[in-house]
This record gives C-alpha cells, sequence and structure tokens, in this order.
C-alpha cells in the first residue's frame, strides 16, 4: 500500500510551525500547570507537553467522537494522558504508552486522579516496543514526520483513520 498524505504539502507545512511555535513556548515554561478539560482535572509538570484547551484540542474531539465502548484502544505518546482519559470515558480497556518516564509518571498520576485506573493502563514504551495485542483504535500524535506511515496498520485488528 502507497502512503497518500490527506492534506496538501502547505498545509503540513503551516500545521508544522505552528506547532514548533507552541512547543518552542513550552519550552520556555517552567511552571506545571493545572487544567480542566470537560470536567477532567489535569496537573501536567513543566517537563510534559501540556495539550491545548478543549476548544483547539482536534484529537481530544476526535476520540470523543469515535470511541466506542467495545474498542481496544492504545494512546502511544500519551504526554499527560489526556487523549486516553478521554477514551476511557467511553471504552473499558485503554493502554497509554510514552517514552518519557515524565510523562508516564504524569499520566499515570492524571489517571487516578480521574479515577479511570481501572479502565487504564499506562506503560512506558519506546514506540510498541512494550505493548502487546491488537488494538481497534490507535491514537497517536507524532512528535516528528514519518512515523504515521510506520503506523499505518500497525497493531490494529481494523485500521481507521479519521480526519481531524
Amino acid at each position: 500500500m502507497t502512503y497518500k498524505p490527506m492534506m496538501s504539502e502547505e498545509e503540513v507545512k503551516k500545521r508544522r510551525d505552528w506547532q514548533n511555535g507552541v512547543y518552542e513556548m513550552h519550552l520556555k515554561c517552567k511552571d506545571a500547570v493545572s487544567m480542566n478539560l470537560l470536567g477532567r482535572r489535569m496537573e501536567i509538570p513543566h517537563d510534559v507537553f501540556s495539550p491545548p484547551p478543549y476548544e483547539h484540542n482536534l484529537l481530544a474531539k476526535a476520540v470523543l467522537r469515535e470511541v466506542k465502548e467495545s474498542d481496544r484502544v492504545l494512546d502511544m505518546g500519551t504526554g499527560s494522558g489526556v487523549q486516553a482519559i478521554f477514551a476511557a470515558s467511553k471504552s473499558k480497556d485503554v493502554t497509554a504508552v510514552d517514552v518519557n518516564p515524565s510523562a508516564v509518571q504524569c499520566a499515570r498520576a492524571n489517571v487516578e486522579l480521574n479515577s479511570l485506573s481501572s479502565r487504564v493502563t499506562v506503560k512506558e514504551s519506546d514506540l510498541f516496543r512494550n505493548v502487546e495485542g491488537q488494538f481497534d483504535l490507535i491514537l497517536f500524535d507524532p512528535p516528528s514526520d514519518g512515523l504515521r506511515q510506520e503506523m499505518h496498520g500497525r497493531g490494529a485488528a481494523q485500521t481507521r483513520i479519521t480526519p481531524l
């Protein structure tokens, strides 16, 4: 199967530039962030990237729209755990992974803070290294280019790619 981008190179560049600007701004922040997203409390230390507010969080909206109760969901690169937490509002079987130990600790704390430990398992993993089984839905907002191509179809019983 040949990979075909869902948006123009111009749109990709525009989004990448915006994301890089947000990331650089985040790196300058030295304080922890407390936030409330749709009634879910989040505590994010300075060394974990904070999610955008819900009104600008296209992935969160897609998660709430797409996750089904019967889905087994993988949130790869979970960061603060926000997408895993939203997925767990519908699914009872969510796995959240990140390569950053600080993000794993943050996601685990946020899952506990929102009383979702029975629905979400948080693990340290570099991509699929510590992940077992198949998933109905894989959530991933990769930090760099080229990973989507590698992700397409890997580990999913049936792949659903949803335009944001």
